[in-house]
């Protein structure tokens, strides 16, 4: 069936002849405009300002298959309470509603487990959900701001400024053909794919089959400054050519416990390590760091008594911050390694658990080790300080002491 409009209706009998349907404008939509966010900042999901489990939804405007979504200001979510021993991963989503004729945020549950799973998003023909951020909640945690969250949002484009590129590589294989051998010309057509754009994800496909934004496949993004103490960042002092800075964020490490031999001392934790990539800065501002101090060593003095070891100091950076780690522990309590409680890959939050003796590593340097007989060793750059244990009644010595947190600021120098 042939259709077309708008066109004027004309009222005959006081009923007009040209009656259009909303999916009809939202076709014509979908004909030019991919499924997306509008703009790099709209619907972007942070942990809540007012602190808890919550998380903002940023103003800004999106588009499913042609109906348009409209926020005018942050939107505040709620999350579920932490399980008590386990993560879990939740995904806040855009839902588009037919039946409700409606468009709304929301957070889809994660189900808890030693490796937590992405839960799923609907898409049929009356529900269809766009995914904008996953967020996995550690264990026994009670304010988002300990999660960790990756930005699934893509870009919305006009399908007009889409290239068939494979049927381009088609051709210029075909043009190879004429002056290479066919081995010569598949080869270089390969090599010619390597990388291809794709409008309507807002990023690059890459050889191995694999997105990645042009921050991942630009200029190279290097260390423009150090934070080893809490002090203040002028971006007008480190220009870089886009405005943007990656900031690794580490906090500092617990301290090992002290305690005799049989008491099995266990190392501290490390700290807490948070990575904010493509962080927009104005130049014409500061911004406050805050450096965690490592836990002190501790040791115990009187008798056959032992002690925990204290607590890292969180590190920060406008606004983000990255928890300190926790004191080692002795005894019963800890039979067995500590399970550590971070993500797998690089954007971690959660600093690795020490171990029998041995300071848990933070992914910037190794934990302190038990030094039998003596001091433990300390941490360095968020990572934990190793146990101490004495064979012998003189109890002199401290455990090491958890290395001091780190800010590092990272872009690509103008």
């Amino acid at each position: 069936m042939e259709k077309s409009f708008p066109f004027n209706a004309v009222t005959v009998d006081g009923i007009p002849d040209r009656v259009y349907a909303a999916e009809d404008f939202a076709a014509e939509r979908a004909a030019y405009v991919s499924n997306g966010v509008t703009a790099d900042g709209a619907l972007a999901v942070s942990p809540s300002a007012s602190g808890g489990m919550a998380v903002d939804i940023a103003a800004g405007i999106a588009v499913i298959d042609g109906y348009t979504y409209f926020n005018t200001s942050s939107l505040t979510l709620a999350v579920a309470a932490a399980d008590a021993s386990l993560p879990r991963i939740d995904l806040a989503v855009l839902r588009l509603d037919l039946d409700a004729r409606r468009m709304y945020c929301r957070m889809i549950g994660g189900i808890p487990a030693a490796t937590p799973a992405v839960p799923a998003a609907i898409w049929n023909e009356t529900v269809r959900e766009m995914p904008l951020a996953q967020i996995r909640i550690p264990a026994r945690t009670a304010d988002a701001a300990t999660a960790v969250f990756t930005d699934v949002r893509v870009r919305a484009d006009y399908i007009l400024n889409r290239l068939d590129v494979e049927e381009i590589l088609g051709r210029y294989e075909t043009a190879i053909a004429d002056f290479f051998d066919v081995e010569d010309a598949a080869s270089l057509a390969k090599s010619a794919s390597v990388v291809k754009t794709d409008a309507g994800a807002g990023a690059v496909l890459c050889g191995d089959g694999t997105y990645r934004n042009a921050s991942q496949i630009g200029e190279k993004r290097e260390e423009l400054v150090r934070f080893t103490s809490s002090g203040v960042f002028n971006p007008a002092a480190y220009p870089t050519k886009d405005g943007k800075y990656d900031v690794i964020i580490q906090g500092a490490g617990g301290s090992g416990a002290w305690a005799p031999e049989s008491a099995n001392p266990y190392g501290g934790e490390a700290g807490g390590i948070r990575v904010l990539s493509g962080l927009p800065l104005l130049a014409g501002m500061t911004y406050t760091v805050t450096v965690g101090v490592g836990g002190a060593g501790v040791n115990a003095s009187i008798g056959n008594s032992a002690a925990v070891g204290k607590r890292g100091g969180a590190s920060s950076f406008a606004g983000f911050s990255a928890p300190g780690g926790q004191g080692g522990d002795y005894g019963a309590t800890l039979t067995s390694p500590g399970t550590p409680t971070c993500e797998n890959g690089y954007t971690h939050n959660m600093g690795t658990a020490g171990s029998s003796g041995k300071g848990g590593d933070s992914l910037l340097a190794a934990g302190g080790k038990n030094n039998l007989n003596g001091h433990g060793g300390g941490g360095s750059l968020g990572s934990g300080g190793g146990a101490a244990d004495k064979k012998n009644t003189d109890y002199t010595y401290y455990s090491g002491k958890g290395g001091d947190g780190v800010v590092i600021i990272c872009g690509v120098r103008a």
